[in-house]
């Protein structure tokens, strides 16, 4: 089948959007005609040549995508053609590639769409919202008295952790901070208490103003650069730093685990990749997901949708922070 792809031939340089072959699903496999992929913050590193795991090139970007099976592998026995489906997979590993017109998809990685939900939402939610509901859940002890702090609260992720928090405990504090002025309009329309600019404002000055004993939990996907200043801020005795993420660089701070015993803090760690390979770990999470979403009306926040052709301008905008929630590729081959 000739299909159309965004195809990352070396790093940190532009994507280009080619025409390939995509063959018949292997065993194991179905081919999906794919209507919306999502952007994740991990593939524009992937493209910078920051990520730690290095990938061979050229390659076709993006794992999360919603669709329609269209074809069938043998040993599949759970999906049939014209399924509405949703996949949960990382940029090179399960998928020939999710920013593309049809992509063949293992199905270790492929979900039913709850007919609930629109196609935007099936390519929107999985990465987000799995992220957030299992760190709010599972990662960390909340409790509606807490005050957490969650950084980048207007992108994807950040905007879901203000949803879950705000669904599940009401009444907790939440302080989100942003990079845009124009979004701290947005984020105390979403549930956040206290934005804070960190281009303009000084985050430990502003917290412990107002929080002199600290901050109960802090979701941290920044990494080096905000170290010390996660430490200072932790409440002792019962203070939770999540670290997700590391867009400023790993941690490397070769004296951090005397530096939370100091305050008896606790340092709480979440990656994506070996959970996704439990399928029916990830089902049941799913499920509780889509009940707490029909329960408390939530959904992802979409941004923007770009088409194929505009991929380039799309990891711009996710570069430069100007999202607020996700960005999505309409892959449909009439958007090219």
């Amino acid at each position: 089948m000739v299909i159309q792809s965004v195809k990352l031939h070396e790093v940190n340089k532009p994507l280009v959007v080619e025409q390939t072959t995509l063959p018949p699903p292997p065993p194991g496999h179905v081919t999906v005609e794919v209507y919306f992929a999502g952007l994740n913050f991990y593939e524009f590193m992937v493209i910078a040549g920051k990520y730690p795991i290095k990938s061979d090139t050229p390659m076709t970007i993006g794992g999360e995508l919603s669709g329609e099976v269209t074809a069938i592998g043998e040993s599949v026995a759970d999906f049939h053609i014209g399924d509405r489906v949703f996949s949960f997979a990382q940029t090179g590993k399960g998928t020939t590639g999710s920013f593309a017109t049809y992509a063949n998809v293992d199905t270790k990685y492929l979900y039913h769409l709850p007919e609930s939900l629109s196609l935007e939402t099936g390519a929107a939610f999985p990465m987000i919202f799995f992220t957030a509901y299992t760190m709010v859940t599972q990662k960390v002890q909340m409790k509606d008295s807490s005050i957490v702090l969650v950084h980048s609260a207007a992108g994807g992720v950040g905007s879901a952790l203000v949803q879950f928090i705000r669904a599940l405990h009401p009444l907790s504090t939440i302080i989100g901070t942003y990079s845009d002025s124009k979004k701290e309009k947005v984020l105390k329309n979403s549930g956040v208490d206290i934005p804070i600019n960190l281009k303009s404002k000084d985050l430990f000055a502003e917290i412990t103003n107002k929080f002199p004993a600290g901050i109960d939990i802090i979701f941290d996907p920044v990494g080096q650069s905000l170290v010390d200043t996660h430490l200072k801020l932790l409440k002792s005795l019962s203070g939770t730093w999540c670290s997700y993420g590391a867009y400023s660089g790993a941690i490397d701070d070769t004296n951090l685990v005397g530096k939370l015993r100091s305050k008896n803090g606790t340092l709480a760690g979440f990656l994506m990749w070996p959970l996704i390979e439990n399928k029916e770990w990830c089902q049941n999470q799913f499920s509780h997901i889509v009940t707490i979403m029909k329960e408390h009306h939530l959904l992802p926040k979409i941004d923007k949708i770009f088409s194929l052709g505009q991929v380039n301008q799309a990891f711009h905008r996710l570069e430069e922070r100007k999202n607020v929630g996700k960005i999505l590729l309409s892959c449909s081959k009439n958007s090219i």
